[in-house]
């Protein structure tokens, strides 16, 4: 018990008092604390997007269209993006895009208020890109992701319709694919004109390939398939390539075999890491490998037993269309054009009288009888598809100049393919 006389103390009992309120304080910031994290957990959703996820550059995109078409996204802070467009005239227009810069903003989405943090870490470098780390940070109330992911699916609908009816072409940088340049529009597959066949048999069999994981799967075979174009310079065969990606809305991954640093476990992962819907180019093959052999000193990172591993090895891929092309394909190991790794081995060779012909047309309509003597009189000097389309597009005005200016072609061909004059009667 508590001595009277200290229950009459006023000292003892405004400090007793002090006591307890303090207590009651300390406790009750406790249970705040419990409280708001207990709220926090149940009630708040957060959602981190790092730099090298697709959705982040999809997410700061949105939200540039949403702060351009909406008041009620505010955002104060933002930095900017300079995008030069060139025209078929030539003149360049320049585009800026205002994305939220670091910091903290405020969006309202679908009536729920978004807080979005973008955070920079400046003392933080991500290797594989070069750059400084970043991440997104959303944060809202509620218990549905769904309200996140759907978010993310406007997003992601949004950067898709910027390349819709477009092409692009993905280079392996550091550790992941990146975009490299701005996307194409898709090449028609009519403006590539290759000898009899050839495009729509090349085309059918990819197209059989993409609908037969099934069959694959059910066989026990790697659903993977490889192909080789092979012919003189500018026959056709990149753009070929770029024409069919256009034509079953796939993009394309270009691997540089060349490439200063790229080792078998990078070419590794790059094509087990390629995006999806695309398809894999290894062009001038033969500029890479010959033989086995290579000079350790001045070959490539990329061995030939390294190649052929992730062409048809252990860590091959699936899924997978791969397309290589070579200018001398008497140069090449009979092991890298083996089936598995070449399935389907085509030339593409210097023009024939056929593509001559509807090359011709195409720069010069109803101009039929012109072309069958152009084609007739040209077919027979091996000239390229390249050396043709350069020779109408420099006398693109005129099938008749075109037509009294062909000693101007085959003298080109005889000099090695020497530039085009725009003029030469």
């Amino acid at each position: 018990m508590i001595d009277t006389s200290l229950e009459s103390n006023p000292y003892f009992q405004a400090g007793f008092g002090l006591t307890c309120l303090g207590a009651g304080l300390a406790l009750s910031r406790k249970l705040s604390l419990q409280l708001f994290h207990l709220l926090k957990k149940r009630y708040i959703l957060t959602l981190e997007i790092t730099k090298r996820d697709p959705s982040y550059h999809w997410v700061l995109k949105w939200l540039n269209s949403q702060s351009e078409s909406s008041s009620s996204i505010m955002m104060q802070h933002v930095e900017v993006e300079t995008v030069s467009l060139s025209k078929e005239t030539g003149n360049v227009k320049t585009e800026f895009h205002f994305i939220p810069s670091p910091g903290t903003h405020v969006i309202n989405y679908k009536g729920r208020w978004l807080i979005v943090k973008r955070l920079r870490e400046k003392q933080m470098v991500d290797f594989s890109l070069g750059t400084a780390w970043e991440n997104l940070t959303l944060i809202t109330y509620g218990r549905d992701r769904q309200f996140l992911e759907g978010l993310l699916r406007d997003a992601q609908r949004k950067a898709l319709a910027e390349i819709r009816d477009k092409t692009c072409i993905y280079t392996f940088w550091g550790t992941e694919w990146r975009q490299f340049g701005r996307p194409k529009l898709r090449r028609p597959l009519d403006s590539v004109i290759l000898e009899g066949n050839l495009k729509e048999n090349l085309v059918q069999d990819v197209k059989n390939f993409i609908k037969s994981s099934k069959w694959y799967n059910d066989r026990g075979i790697p659903y993977r398939r490889g192909y080789l174009l092979h012919g003189t310079p500018g026959s056709g065969k990149s753009s070929f390539v770029m024409a069919l990606a256009g034509e079953i809305n796939y993009n394309i991954c270009l691997v540089n075999l060349n490439e200063r640093g790229l080792s078998d476990d990078r070419l590794a992962h790059s094509l087990s890491e390629s995006p999806a819907q695309s398809i894999i180019l290894l062009e001038d093959i033969d500029a890479a490998f010959t033989t086995r052999k290579q000079n350790e000193n001045y070959g490539p990172n990329v061995t030939f037993s390294g190649l052929l591993n992730v062409l048809d090895g252990i860590v091959a891929g699936e899924e997978r269309i791969i397309f290589m092309t070579t200018n001398h394909i008497d140069s090449l190991d009979p092991a890298l054009i083996r089936p598995g790794r070449a399935d389907v081995i085509t030339e593409i060779g210097p023009a024939t009288e056929k593509q001559i012909y509807y090359l011709f047309l195409k720069f010069y309509p109803k101009h039929d009888a012109l072309a069958k003597k152009f084609s007739q009189f040209t077919s027979k000097y091996n000239i390229s598809m390249a050396s043709f389309q350069a020779f109408f597009m420099a006398h693109v005005k005129s099938a008749q100049e075109a037509f009294d200016c062909v000693e101007e072609l085959i003298t080109v061909k005889q000099t090695e393919n020497k530039p085009l004059k725009a003029k030469c009667c």
